[in-house]
């Protein structure tokens, strides 16, 4: 038996509640499964690898291997079908990096970004490599690709010999094909679409319970942090059924304004659920760029962007759209810049540095220097495959400490950086 529930998902601009948005229906919260039915309806083959869903169901992407250190990986549907629910596997079971099925919300993404994300005990979040994953499809609202393949032949068989033997058989054959095709179509049909439908739904993978020293469940628990596309919750078994399902996601957007979306059930979930932004009804067409600054999901006491128990503030997840594509901002990172304290003869220039740069960034790099007015570019850097070499001016009045720093400007696709300064001091030269 299959329950279905009914999420709203709203937007708030500031502080004031925008109306309902609408009704989200998530499908797929299975009931006990019977013993005949566990093989065609187990998210996972054994606990050990995600199901085919296309072998299972019909309807689906198989099982697909990932190959390399991949921890972030964008996957669509086909044309005309949605994904509803998925199975994605990082490591070894029994380390806790087994097969996770994840619910998605209605309207059901035609895309989603596979992560697998890891909670350590200190609260930070690790994403893991992807090991193989399975998408399972639904066709998409408004469109009937299941409709045109039974619709195009029930009709051509029909009209043809329906006319021409009714006459001419009428009274010999009459009672022979009379008895024997009515018994043969009548029962056929009926049992096949009964069965079919009550096979594809999901038996989801039970989390671990979150309890306290004394057996209570904890509200204290932690989720893993947002993407730049989902907030996924591993809702833990013990969840309270009564605790309504309510998850909102402040998003900042680069004209300085915020919008909190939500999305909300009257019932709680014991399973893992993925709150997919850019299926909010209220998401903004056409956004290039955004900062996931803060969540609350019920249920839990801890909020991302909000300390925690003392800990340090988790940063904004800083997100950039590019070709479609939606993915973090690039963290520029600057590795070989010498910022220790050295010594030069007047007339002398210091020692080149042997720079290494994040290869997402292609801009020059700039050597600064520091004057009365601020810094100043001193010369640019060229770049050749995230390698570059710094070489410093001649310095030659002796007695003065001059300040240098590497500065790489950011861009669309990176943060930006500036190194630790470097201190030089010039003294006469011995002859």
């Amino acid at each position: 038996m299959t329950r279905t529930r009914t999420l709203a998902a709203t937007a708030l601009t500031g502080t004031t509640v925008a109306a309902l948005a609408g009704a989200l229906a998530l499908a797929g919260l299975s009931g006990p499964a019977t013993a005949g039915s566990v093989a065609s309806r187990s998210a996972v083959d054994d606990d050990k690898v995600c199901v085919d869903y296309l072998a299972t169901t019909g309807s689906g992407s198989g099982k697909i291997d990932v190959t390399g250190s991949v921890t972030s990986l964008t996957v669509s549907a086909p044309e005309g079908y949605v994904i509803d629910y998925y199975c994605v596997k990082s490591g070894s079971s029994s380390q806790g990096d087994g097969p996770r099925v994840v619910e998605t919300t209605d309207p059901h993404p035609a895309s989603v970004t596979l992560t697998y994300e890891t909670t350590l005990k200190n609260g930070k979040t690790v994403f893991k490599d992807l090991s193989h994953y399975s998408l399972h499809y639904v066709p998409a609202a408004g469109t009937t690709p299941s409709e045109e393949p039974s619709g195009t032949p029930s009709e051509e068989p029909t009209e043809t010999p329906s006319e021409t033997p009714t006459e001419t058989p009428s009274e010999e054959p009459t009672e022979t094909p009379s008895e024997t095709p009515t018994e043969t179509p009548s029962e056929e049909p009926t049992e096949t679409p009964s069965e079919t439908p009550s096979e594809p739904g999901p038996v989801f993978a039970t989390n671990p319970p979150a309890t306290t020293g004394d057996g209570s469940f904890d509200w204290n628990w932690r989720y893993p942090d947002p993407t730049c596309t989902a907030l996924t919750v591993p809702y833990p078994s013990n969840f309270p059924v009564d605790q309504t399902t309510d998850i909102n996601v402040r998003v900042r957007f680069p004209d300085g304004s915020t919008r909190t979306f939500n999305w909300h059930a009257n019932e709680g979930v014991q399973h893992t659920m993925s709150f997919q932004f850019a299926q909010h009804p209220d998401w903004p067409a056409g956004v290039t760029e955004y900062q996931v600054e803060w969540t609350q999901v019920g249920g839990s006491n801890y909020h991302f962007g909000e300390s925690f128990h003392n800990a340090a503030i988790a940063n904004p997840v800083d997100c950039v759209v590019t070709d479609g594509e939606v993915g973090p901002r690039a963290v520029t990172s600057l590795k070989g810049f010498s910022s220790e304290r050295v010594v030069v003869a007047a007339g002398r220039r210091a020692a080149s540095d042997r720079v290494l740069a994040d290869a997402l960034y292609s801009e020059p790099l700039t050597l600064q220097r520091r004057t009365a007015r601020g810094w100043r570019t001193v010369s640019t850097v060229a770049r050749n495959d995230g390698r570059a070499v710094v070489r410093y001016p001649r310095l030659r009045k002796a007695g003065q400490t001059v300040r240098f720093r590497l500065h790489a400007a950011g861009s669309g696709l990176a943060t930006g950086e500036t190194s630790k300064v470097l201190k030089v001091r010039v003294v006469r030269s011995r002859r």
